[in-house]
């Protein structure tokens, strides 16, 4: 999917959201666009407008600061003074790494280097915690045997975290999918 994030800042849009419902996330269909409005700051009046388009019927470049803003006036459903700070394009997307580790065991990835997470969910920083977690107490016990010159089982354990944070991140993706 391809969205467009316009971010704003608007004292009068946090006002009018302070005195209905605060929250963090607004989903709006209307007629005008479909989008969400990510409330940054409702202290410094700060948000975030996410709206999809679809190529190629329509093109990142049509969204201009003009576009925009009468987006946003259209669904708050009146003009409020906006101060657009960056509009910039992005592809909400999800990957896994096909090898978490080098061949020789030497070298790992971890995080956003072996996977990327679709927000919905939360899973990438938790996931890639996860991945240093399981990573270091099997780098920790290798070193404690490679001064018994134990060298087999530690090669076993160091490719145990590829199969098992590879796994693990295919799981994350497919549920983050789903959400």
């Amino acid at each position: 999917q391809h969205l467009i994030n316009v971010h704003f800042t608007s004292q009068e849009l946090s006002d009018i959201i302070r005195r209905s419902l605060a929250g963090m996330l607004y989903f709006i269909y209307s007629p005008h666009a479909i989008a969400v409005i990510v409330n940054h700051s409702l202290k410094q009046g700060e948000f975030v407008l996410q709206l999809p388009y679809f190529p190629p019927h329509q093109q990142a470049e049509e969204y201009e600061e003009a576009r925009c803003m009468s987006i946003i006036h259209e669904l708050v459903g009146r003009p409020v003074f906006v101060d657009i700070l960056s509009i910039r394009s992005w592809r909400l997307s999800a990957w896994n790494a096909d090898r978490h580790c080098s061949s020789d065991g030497r070298y790992f990835l971890v995080g956003d280097a072996a996977h990327q997470m679709l927000p919905a969910g939360g899973f990438g920083l938790n996931s890639g915690i996860a991945d240093v977690h399981n990573l270091i107490w099997k780098i920790s016990i290798a070193l404690m045997m490679e001064k018994k010159n134990r060298n087999e089982p530690i090669m076993h354990l160091l490719a145990s975290y590829q199969k098992e944070r590879r796994s693990a991140a295919e799981q994350l993706i497919a549920t983050s999918i789903k959400n």
